[in-house]
């Protein structure tokens, strides 16, 4: 579970003493107090925003290091951070520690700051609410419409661990509905093509990787 950022300072409590900021995000200029990290950086709106998107984002990827980002991996970050909202989803793929996750997130802040909502799954955590919603007395109905509707739904590490029969079946029903219904997915995965397919059930893997590569933008890390 992440950590919960502190709480905002509304408009009107800030320490005006201080000579005014500005905004890491809007670029506006603000009054900030100095004892939180949020208001050295974020004007109000934009904070409440930040606050969201570290309930979100893991801790490891909310911010950009150029020190840790591989030099070779400059293009195709640039490549991933032109991705425009819309119908077709993006697929990151290549070997690991390569920065497809962490250029995913950054793509994600921007998609979020611009208000498209968006759910996000690692590499367990998809099967783990499989079992979770398929278990329950309410059933999955709701969750899977909201999986469906979403702005946005982002999938890290996709194939990198083995998924239940029941697990890859809705995985498959989930880029399915959403790629027959122009709403697009963002993923990572170590696997390209046949591979990808291979990592799961014949009957589900290669449908599955097949509208991946139709209905996403593929970027090779």
């Amino acid at each position: 579970m992440h950590q919960q950022p502190p709480p905002i300072t509304p408009p009107g409590s800030e320490t005006a003493s201080h000579p005014p900021r500005q905004c890491a995000e809007c670029g506006k200029e603000f009054f900030a107090r100095l004892t939180r990290t949020e208001h050295l950086e974020f004007c109000y709106d934009c904070a409440q925003q930040w606050a969201t998107f570290c309930e979100l984002c893991p801790k490891g990827y909310r911010r950009h290091d150029p020190r840790r980002y591989p030099k070779a991996s400059a293009s195709k970050l640039a490549a991933v951070l032109a991705w425009q909202y819309g119908e077709r989803g993006l697929l990151l793929h290549g070997e690991t520690d390569q920065g497809k996750s962490r250029a995913a997130w950054l793509l994600l802040r921007r998609l979020h700051f611009a208000g498209h909502g968006i759910i996000a799954f690692d590499a367990v955590s998809f099967s783990h609410e499989v079992a979770r919603q398929f278990g329950s007395e309410r059933g999955p109905d709701r969750w899977l419409r909201s999986l469906y509707s979403a702005p946005v739904v982002f999938l890290d590490d996709l194939g990198k661990c083995r998924l239940t029969e029941r697990g890859e079946a809705e995985l498959f029903g989930l880029i399915e509905t959403r790629t027959a219904n122009g709403k697009p997915i963002i993923a990572t995965t170590n696997f390209v093509g046949g591979t990808l397919a291979n990592a799961m059930r014949p009957e589900t893997g290669i449908p599955l990787a097949r509208r991946l590569r139709e209905f996403c933008e593929c970027i090779a890390f």
